[in-house]
């Protein structure tokens, strides 16, 4: 059983139809369960859809792009949403813009992760196995409108690499290191492990395969998990997760994850030019991996 650490919360949404010509529309202020949908109507399950034509960044009449996903308080982009109905569940609070432009390029994003635990006890409530997820809302737009669920996506080749440095890790007191309910509310330190030509070879070698490990200089390690194209939706858009055992290393580590999208030809060789890859998103697992959870009793 997973177990959210956010059920039933509210969270503030703002979303604004962006720049338009002639009478704009009123924006949206709203609170919104977690893990629900923003509704214009929630009766029939109406969504609120962006006009079809606005303004681009340069005040000329665009067609619509996409809905630009920013993080409250950060201004920081976690997602995107390339369809006119704003269909995507709320997970955090959210200030929400339709942007338009008449510019094509494929792209890529990662979404911040949600995390979750899950304990499994045997009959005498004894802990076996105690596992930690980070969930990720990854998406690919390509310019040529691939579906990547379908026939027409078979040779495009998609998934994450989760990097961490056996260094790389947070420090906090001491006093509190590992105990339940502790937290670490510091920053977290950005690095150079991998380098860009190293990830690009890590995601399009066919010979590693999911969950496969490279280490390099016996200081780094990345994982690469590869994504079954099938599980997508036909808005390419996927709630994909990772999952580690929990334990101290681990919950100490910094992390970061990466996004990538490729195509291979009918040989399976890399078509230039496809390759793309999101920046890096850094995240830690040290307070879920400290958090009070349920447990569940199992047969494992």
């Amino acid at each position: 059983t997973l177990w959210g650490t956010h059920s039933g919360d509210k969270k503030q949404v703002h979303l604004s139809f962006g720049k338009l010509s002639g009478d704009g529309i009123t924006d949206v202020d709203a609170k919104v369960t977690y893990n629900e949908y923003l509704l214009k109507d929630p009766k029939t399950g109406e969504f609120y859809r962006a006009p079809a034509k606005g303004l681009d960044s340069e005040n000329k009449e665009a067609s619509f792009a996409y809905w630009i996903v920013k993080e409250k308080g950060t201004e920081k982009e976690v997602a995107r949403c390339y369809s006119r109905d704003f269909n995507l569940r709320i997970v955090d609070h959210y200030d929400v813009t339709a942007i338009y432009s008449n510019d094509k390029e494929n792209v890529v994003t990662i979404s911040d992760p949600k995390f979750t635990r899950e304990q499994f006890t045997d009959s005498s409530g004894n802990i076996k196995t105690d596992y930690l997820y980070a969930d990720f809302i990854v998406a690919y737009m390509g310019t040529d409108n691939v579906l990547l669920n379908s026939d027409d996506g078979k040779n495009y080749h998609t998934g994450l690499i989760v990097e961490y440095g056996k260094d790389t890790k947070i420090t906090v007191d001491s006093a509190n290191d590992d105990k339940v309910g502790s937290k670490y509310d510091g920053a977290l330190t950005e690095y150079t492990g991998f380098n860009g030509d190293e990830i690009k070879a890590i995601a399009t070698d066919s010979g590693k395969t999911h969950e496969s490990i490279t280490i390099k200089d016996k200081e780094y390690a990345a994982h690469k998990f590869v994504i079954d194209n099938s599980k997508y939706n036909n808005f390419n858009r996927l709630d994909y997760y990772v999952q580690f055992n929990n334990n101290k290393n681990i919950r100490h580590y910094i992390m970061k994850a990466y996004y990538y999208v490729y195509k291979t030809d009918k040989d399976g060789k890399v078509i230039e030019g496809t390759y793309k890859v999101t920046e890096p998103v850094y995240f830690c697992y040290y307070n879920i991996g400290n958090s009070a959870t349920k447990k569940e009793t199992s047969n494992v």
